[in-house]
């Protein structure tokens, strides 16, 4: 259905004025890729699942009707099973706010205004379908095999109990647990290069509860990246980098999954000049991820249960903690626990960013003009 149909983003100013009209073009990948996490998750193990033939389709809007979009699900076809996720309108919040973004450079809107947004779908012109067509799915993808990840069966209820209530976490999270010591040596290593980016990858494995059959993710040790190039403001992991990290991975021979990655963010090298109490209540300060580590992430660590730890050294307190996973197709700030190996344990909360955003669906839609070629 999605390829069959152009997308196009509906910004709305709060009083009602459409301030944008504009085509987009979303990256599905991480939906997908959410889709096989979320059969794994509900005890899907078998490969031919995990590597079925992808489906994709529309879903109207059911206030507003053709062509307002409610979202989008997407299926995996396997003989055996059709897992499916739905994804609603805040997957598209990316392009919402790169379109804001654009209005804002152009003075059509305000950093105090507040704008909602719709997404439509129109068939892509010159479609011609066959007889029959209407039954089969549009939109088809077939895969390469994907590898099933090894998964222990553990007690998740014994890690909470070391971990304390777990809060901080959404319904769609799968819990997270990160050794101290991880924590600590990630957070040495930001110390030794304050003022510059530093970095590594998060290792680990997944685990299935064993009476809830929940999965959940234990990072039990990092690999510092060497061959880096990095300052004040970025961090590029070579090829040379990912190639030590395979040979340390291998020289370890605990057969751990590559779970993710952490890097710093030298916060008090980029807010120098400002004044104490203003970077107490700046963005950079905590739960932030540039374009740039969204990029990285999204070319190395796809799936659905990769994580991106970032320490924010700030001038105001010593370094800060924040983490970032996959959520519905999007990379969120999330929950997570630590685990000290004395059993004393702290939570760390995902701070919930406040936005402008009004609602995506308007008030009372107004259909736009369909696209022309």
């Amino acid at each position: 259905m999605i390829a069959d149909h152009r997308l196009m983003l509906v910004l709305l100013h709060e009083d009602g004025r459409r301030l944008k009209q504009t085509p987009i073009e979303p990256d599905f990948d991480p939906a997908i890729e959410w889709t096989r996490f979320e059969a794994l998750r509900n005890g899907y193990r078998d490969a031919a699942v995990l590597s079925a033939v992808v489906s994709t389709e529309l879903l109207w809007d059911r206030k507003a009707g053709e062509p307002y979009l409610r979202g989008f699900s997407v299926s995996l076809m396997a003989e055996a099973a059709t897992p499916t996720s739905e994804f609603g309108l805040p997957f598209f919040r990316a392009e919402a706010e790169a379109a804001a973004a654009a209005l804002l450079k152009s003075g059509e809107l305000s950093s105090d205004d507040s704008y909602s947004y719709s997404v439509v779908a129109f068939p892509s012109q010159g479609v011609e379908k066959a007889a029959g067509d209407a039954e089969r799915p549009a939109f088809e993808l077939s895969t390469e095999p994907v590898p099933v990840p090894s998964i222990e069966d553990r007690s998740l209820s014994a890690y909470c109990e070391r971990a304390g209530d777990g809060t901080g976490a959404e319904s769609d999270d799968f819990p997270v647990f990160i050794s101290g010591l991880v924590l600590e040596e990630a957070v040495e290593q930001t110390r030794r290069e304050r003022g510059r980016e530093t970095g590594g990858v998060l290792l680990g494995r997944l685990h299935r509860d064993s009476e809830s059959s929940e999965l959940f993710a234990e990072v039990t040790a990092q690999i510092p990246a060497r061959h880096t190039k990095s300052d004040s403001v970025s961090l590029t992991f070579t090829s040379d980098t990912w190639s030590d990290v395979r040979a340390a991975l291998e020289i370890r021979g605990k057969e751990e999954l590559m779970l993710g990655w952490y890097h710093s963010h030298p916060v008090r090298e980029w807010c120098r000049e400002c004044p104490l109490e203003r970077q107490r209540s700046c963005g950079l300060a905590s739960d932030f991820i540039s374009a740039h580590d969204r990029l990285l992430h999204r070319a190395m660590f796809p799936s659905g249960y990769s994580l991106a730890l970032i320490l924010n050294d700030v001038s105001f307190s010593d370094v800060t903690t924040s983490l970032f996973g996959w959520r519905r197709g999007r990379l969120v700030s999330r929950g997570f626990h630590r685990l000290d190996v004395a059993g004393v344990a702290r939570t760390a909360i995902a701070a919930r960013p406040t936005i402008p955003v009004l609602p995506t669906t308007p008030a009372r839609p107004t259909i736009p003009t369909p696209p022309t070629t």
